[in-house]
């Protein structure tokens, strides 16, 4: 029920305890493919802590829990987890009008690393080059609206030559309907908290009906589904692996190490995990 996974989230919060290590705060979403229907929200230690709901309003860099949102963007335009790139680091990039210019990264093994490969192995490996390289070769604007589409309302218009390594804030909750949208056959619901209202005689007086919108096409969305799953069968979200359901997932740590994610979701929730 959603009132035991609000408990369990909130526990689970909780047991992180990272205000006090850290000065930052758990935090977790949570919603279901096809309804919208919040499962679980926690926003942090509290507003006398953050002054805001890290779940639902501030959020934080996503690292590398946004590369699905490229891989989306790359499938629609055509290509396939087959495909081939190059992920040979470190990349360099010209930025006109950006800091830094040249943009440079690495790999998370280091520089010189890496070599021409698939981009479902390189979305299992999570390498950094081979996303920045594919949202350059899709286009940032296509990666943006895609993102959108799936169900984030962060402003990406600025395009940033990094995007696709997740440099900017977003909630938790958000994140959880992205993936959910990946779940549910690329159809995106907005999350519901509230199903309905009835007053005391039971007449309904309000209710949320959802409002399925198409996001990314049928077969794009099983085919980031698909690389996920194989994500939490051998990748970066192994831990994640349930006994006797399949999982779909992906991990994503900020470039200051500061935050570390871990989104996924099942054929009945996808879950947003900031510890």
């Amino acid at each position: 029920s959603a009132r035991a996974g609000q408990k369990a989230a909130g526990a689970a919060g909780e047991a992180q305890s990272p205000v006090e290590v850290r000065g930052l705060s758990a935090a977790v979403g949570a919603a279901a493919p096809g309804t919208g229907r919040v499962g679980a929200s926690v926003g942090g230690a509290g507003l006398d802590v953050l002054e805001c709901n890290i779940a639902t309003q501030k959020g934080r860099p996503t690292g590398s829990s946004l590369k699905p949102f490229v891989l989306a963007a790359a499938v629609e335009e055509g290509f396939v987890p087959a495909d081939q790139i190059n992920v040979i680091g470190t990349c360099e990039f010209d930025n006109p009008g950006g800091f830094p210019n040249p943009y440079r990264a690495n790999n998370f093994s280091g520089p010189e690393s890496g070599s021409v490969a698939t981009l479902r192995s390189q979305t299992l490996a999570s390498s950094n080059c081979a996303y920045l390289r594919l949202g350059l070769t899709v286009g940032l604007s296509n990666v943006a609206e895609t993102t959108k589409a799936l169900g984030v309302t962060t402003d990406l218009s600025d395009l940033p030559i990094s995007m696709p390594l997740g440099p900017k804030d977003i909630t938790p909750l958000e994140m959880a309907t992205a993936y959910a949208t990946f779940a549910n056959d690329g159809l995106q619901v907005d999350p519901i908290f509230i199903e309905r209202v009835e007053n005391s005689d039971g007449t309904v007086i309000f209710e949320n009906t959802p409002a399925p919108e198409r996001a990314i096409s049928v077969q794009s969305a099983r085919l980031v589904n698909q690389v996920l799953e194989a994500n939490v069968r051998g990748g970066t979200g192994t831990r994640a692996r349930l006994e006797n359901q399949v999982a779909a997932g992906k991990t994503g740590t900020a470039q200051d190490f500061s935050d570390a994610w871990f989104v996924g979701s099942t054929p009945y929730l996808a879950t947003a995990v900031l510890p």
